[in-house]
């Protein structure tokens, strides 16, 4: 009888509330930016018999682009993996390419870190992002460099969530 009282209490207090609790997990959060708003890929033509862009063609341009990384969610992290995507300008995925830190990178809770990664667009992908945007094979095409970072907490080992960072490129010859 004089547990009635305290599980009536309960039960009312449950019964007041009008929608589901939820619960959100309590992870790392990444936030990444790049050191540039718009890059420029010079993609030569390999084929000096039949021009253009071809998608057997071995041309390709490297750019030396600069990430940064910052802890937002108030954990340590590792950032094992750094990925980047290519969209063109319909926001169609057409490639991937990753770099991957054994041992994991660790970012402090709160604070940031910043490296360099090696972005090579090669004459098929140039090919893609020139038809994608209208006039095909005017050797001029645009589309989205999209970074992402994968990796997990150091008090749990959850994963981590990120929030990506966009970049404008094109590609010309």
């Amino acid at each position: 009888m004089r547990f009635c009282l305290p599980l009536l209490l309960v039960l009312a207090l449950v019964a007041c509330v009008k929608e589901p609790v939820s619960l959100y997990p309590d992870l790392g959060v990444i936030v990444m930016t790049s050191d540039s708003v718009s890059v420029n890929f010079n993609v030569p033509d390999s084929d000096t018999l039949l021009p253009g862009w071809t998608p057997w063609g071995s041309g390709e341009a490297v750019k030396n682009m600069t990430v940064i990384l910052k802890e937002n969610g108030n954990k340590d992290v590792h950032i094992d993996e750094v990925s980047w995507g290519f969209y063109d300008v319909d926001g169609d995925y057409l490639i991937a390419d990753h770099v991957t830190f054994m041992p994991p990178i660790t970012i402090e809770s709160g604070k940031d870190t910043t490296f360099t990664v090696s972005v090579t667009v090669w004459e098929d992908l140039a090919d893609e992002l020139d038809d994608a945007d209208g006039t095909e094979d005017d050797f001029i095409g645009s589309g989205t460099i999209v970074f992402e970072a994968d990796g997990y907490d150091l008090e749990r080992g959850q994963g981590i969530n990120c929030v990506p960072s966009y970049t404008s490129m094109s590609v010309s010859k």
